[in-house]
């Protein structure tokens, strides 16, 4: 079970807004960390320069240290719940994500939304409900990638059909909206490796079945997986395999050649042969 040790409350409210016109404001650099829980429409953020459509039902983490806003209108009606909190290091939660029982989490969002109104309710008493909540979240967004298809088998398969353009982490969590941070650690507790190392494992797997055609030239290879020039190229594998492009052509190609010499052919002792 993951701890919330360190989770630190510091504000919460209820936004309804009944306007065509409506976007959300911008958030300034180091803000604190912000998850929002959408009602009602679609909220439309961006955020580190990625979109974000946020529908009912779904849940999106704002991080401390980026800024971002509002990127189009949301519509005649948007509303959403928010928790400001402070925490040690990267939060916990997925980027953007669904849950299961959001009746539930609304009844607890609204009666955080409540207490925090009220002048005497304890700090204590504010972070042990802003826990309770997040324990709920995390349970139901988990429990929810628990009854799919395991996140990582549909991460490997984009990976493998987008595999000459050379994608990045930054990459794939967009595309599976998720943090950088937080996708690595679940990429690296079922795979056992870390998405980093996936990712360059499938970069030169990609490059030894290029070198393995002589029609492609090692400049073109570069250029067909996104390298600068093909130096760079020769950089990145001589440091992650030892060897040059070149020089694994070249045992290739001897390879295939000695596979096709023919074996020496058996025969039957003659006399005049050492005894073995």
């Amino acid at each position: 079970m993951i701890e919330l040790d360190g989770y630190t409350f510091y504000d919460s409210g209820f936004i309804y807004v009944k306007s065509p016109l409506w976007k959300h404001a911008p958030r300034g650099f180091r803000s604190r960390n912000n998850l929002i829980f959408v009602t009602d429409g679609v909220l439309y953020f961006e955020e580190n320069g990625i979109q974000y459509d946020v529908k009912s039902g779904e849940c999106l983490l704002l991080e401390s240290r980026y800024t971002g806003q509002g990127y189009r209108p949301s519509g005649m009606t948007t509303a959403f719940f928010y928790t400001v909190f402070e925490c040690p290091g990267e939060p916990v939660f997925p980027k953007h994500f669904s849950l299961t029982h959001t009746d539930f989490i609304r009844r607890l969002c609204t009666q955080i939304v409540v207490c925090s109104g009220r002048y005497d309710f304890p700090s204590y008493a504010m972070n042990n409900l802003m826990k309770t909540l997040f324990y709920e979240i995390l349970y139901q967004s988990e429990f929810r990638r628990d009854r799919q298809a395991p996140v990582t088998e549909d991460i490997k398969n984009w990976i493998y059909k987008n595999k000459y353009r050379n994608p990045t982490v930054q990459d794939v969590a967009a595309h599976f909206h998720f943090c950088p941070d937080h996708l690595s650690k679940l990429f690296r507790q079922h795979e056992h490796m870390t998405l980093q190392a996936y990712l360059i494992s499938v970069k030169i797997s990609v490059i030894n079945n290029l070198l393995a055609n002589p029609v492609f030239s090692v400049k073109n290879i570069a250029g067909l997986i996104g390298f600068s020039n093909a130096s760079s190229m020769c950089k990145f594998y001589k440091y992650h395999t030892g060897i040059t492009p070149s020089e694994y052509r070249s045992k290739y190609y001897k390879g295939i050649q000695s596979q096709k010499q023919p074996q020496a052919e058996a025969r039957l002792p003659e006399a005049g042969d050492p005894e073995k």
